[in-house]
């Protein structure tokens, strides 16, 4: 069986002419630095629930499972997989689904504060008009 989920970036890295301006004012070249940018407070609790719900899907279904070799896929017993979707399914998508609403309720704050927070550095076209 295989669990993923779509999932929104926090992070992206600096544009060239970016990490050019970052590199003079350390007096470094730009190519021989990284720099990124944080497109969203992870640690605002609206996200935080998101990610606890995700955390708790992926432990329910490695606790469910075993280890496959291909990565991203695991195994489960066959007498199993209806506890396991009766589980997974009703409660836990909803689970999920309510912590996403509540998380883009206060997206628009979140993208707001992001703009403060960037100054130059923020671009509109990296945050999606909704979650």
């Amino acid at each position: 069986m295989r669990v993923s989920f779509a999932w929104l970036g926090v992070r992206k890295t600096l544009t060239q002419d970016q990490k050019a301006q970052a590199a003079d004012t350390f007096g470094a070249e730009g190519p021989f630095i990284s720099a990124s940018k944080k497109l969203l407070d992870n640690q605002h609790p609206a996200s935080r629930g998101v990610t606890a719900v995700r955390n708790q899907i992926v432990a329910h279904w490695r606790s469910s499972s075993l280890p496959y070799p291909e990565p991203g896929i695991r195994l489960i017993l066959q007498d199993t997989i209806e506890n396991f979707d009766t589980c997974m399914t009703p409660h836990m998508r909803a689970e999920l689904a309510e912590a996403v609403d509540a998380l883009d309720r206060q997206y628009g704050e979140l993208r707001s504060a992001a703009a403060g927070q960037l100054g130059e550095l923020y671009n509109p076209a990296d945050h999606p008009p909704s979650l």
